[in-house]
């Protein structure tokens, strides 16, 4: 059998099959996609990763539905052995050989067949005299400093016609990203693209043709999470890959392009059609990451048909506080909470459902209502303070704060701030 065979394939459609896993490891499941195709109609199409972990044999399960069994045991992550048995779906592998072989040199490569001419002799150097040598060197050094030294410590002469030149200020070093990925088959293409520019603006497109999903946000980040940002990606060993990192799938297209400058250090790594080194791949979750926190774009992880379902509900939640609001002082802002949600929900959707005027209009009547709510009970509260009938006072205020329970609202934290004081007086009485 062929000494680089890593596993063979003893039962199912594909018997007899012989496998190689690369050093950097590889993608096994059904979809066309993956490094390693099998076909099998009970694996997942992304059923499970194999590759080396301190130059051994491991397999990680990539959330298969039928799971991915060791000697038929699940498992999520396991280093291999030779004879242990993979089941991932109806297909058995066995491990044949555990870790990368190294190339080892014929029998023949160093063979001497008494053809070749006798190696010259060598003749022996006569050794320097070591004492002498030092000797010399010695007193070298000690003319040179005799005759530097003094001119090294005095201070340079003034010169009137010179120019006072200004310290210098390291200045801190910036980020700059520029991100596209592209996942395309006969059936869609899906891109995704982040930039940062030097001026701390993010931007992202999202382009999702089947399911007519076009988005495109910015904004600008502040200078210490920028800065926060390029230590982690620094950190996550992005600036040690190569450069290119390619692969094979027939009729499909999976493909990262990153390019990453951080002060004087620039890297532009591109990884098609394979499964991402382990250090680009973590560099790009904390892009993704950091796209989606900042512009909201967790929706787009969600397919149309289940964010209409998230949307629906959180409609009809926002209507039932709403009709409930006199029941709790909260229930109006949650009412606004859960119709905004189901506006963020709708965001990427095309078309619109027929209800989405209907949230646009509840949140403008209920924002209308709470307002004039807040209106009403600071015009009590301050006519209170007023007439110094701090009880009084103190009982609003606390009622704007349970309307307004966002504490982050300049109304809740004008008249928290407030109460603060009108608590205190009150304490001072007793």
């Amino acid at each position: 059998m062929n000494e680089t065979t890593h596993l063979t394939i003893e039962k199912g459609l594909e018997e007899g099959r012989n496998i190689t896993i690369p050093a950097a490891g590889a993608r096994v499941g059904r979809s066309s996609k993956n490094d390693v195709v099998i076909t099998d109609p009970l694996m997942s199409r992304h059923h499970c990763r194999i590759g080396f972990k301190e130059n051994r044999l491991c397999v990680s399960d990539l959330g298969s539905a039928n799971e991915t069994l060791v000697n038929d045991a699940p498992i999520r992550e396991v280093q291999l052995s030779p004879g242990d048995h993979i089941l991932l779906g109806e297909t058995t592998l066995r491990v044949v050989t555990h870790t990368l072989q190294p190339i080892a040199a014929s029998e023949g490569d160093n063979v001497d067949l008494g053809l070749r001419p006798p190696a010259p002799a060598v003749t022996p150097t006569r050794r320097p005299v070591v004492g002498l040598l030092l000797i010399v060197a010695a007193v070298v050094i000690a003319i040179a400093l005799a005759v530097w030294l003094p001119k090294m410590l005095m201070p340079p002469a003034a010169n009137p016609g010179s120019v006072a030149l200004a310290p210098v200020v390291e200045l801190p070093a910036h980020l700059s990203i520029s991100y596209e990925k592209v996942e395309a088959t006969p059936e869609n293409i899906f891109r995704y693209a982040l930039t940062l520019t030097e001026g701390r603006m993010l931007s992202v497109q999202i382009d999702d043709i089947m399911n007519n999903r076009h988005v495109r946000k910015e904004s600008r980040l502040g200078s210490d999470y920028v800065r926060a940002l390029g230590d982690t990606i620094s950190e996550a060993g992005f600036f040690g890959l190569n450069t290119d990192y390619q692969g094979i799938q027939p009729d499909s297209l999976d493909s990262w392009d990153l390019s990453i400058t951080i002060g004087h250090k620039t890297q532009r790594t591109r990884v098609i059609n394979r499964v991402e080194p382990d250090a680009f791949k973590r560099v790009c979750e904390i892009i993704e990451e950091c796209g989606k926190n900042e512009l909201g774009l967790w929706a787009i992880q969600f397919s149309p048909e289940r964010l209409l379902v998230m949307a629906r509900e959180a409609y009809l939640e926002g209507q039932r506080l709403d009709d409930a609001r006199e029941v709790e002082n909260s229930n109006l802002a949650k009412a606004i909470t859960a119709y905004d949600e189901a506006q963020w929900y709708l965001e990427t959707v095309e078309p619109k459902p027929d209800y989405y005027p209907d949230i646009l209009t509840a949140i403008s009547e209920a924002k209308e209502q709470l307002q004039a709510r807040y209106d009403d009970l600071n015009f009590s509260a301050e006519r209170s303070i007023r007439i110094r009938e701090w009880e009084q006072a103190a009982n609003e205020l606390r009622v704007i704060c349970d309307v307004i329970p966002n504490r982050t609202d300049a109304r809740h934290e004008k008249a928290r701030q407030k109460l603060l004081d009108i608590e205190n007086r009150l304490r001072m009485q007793k």
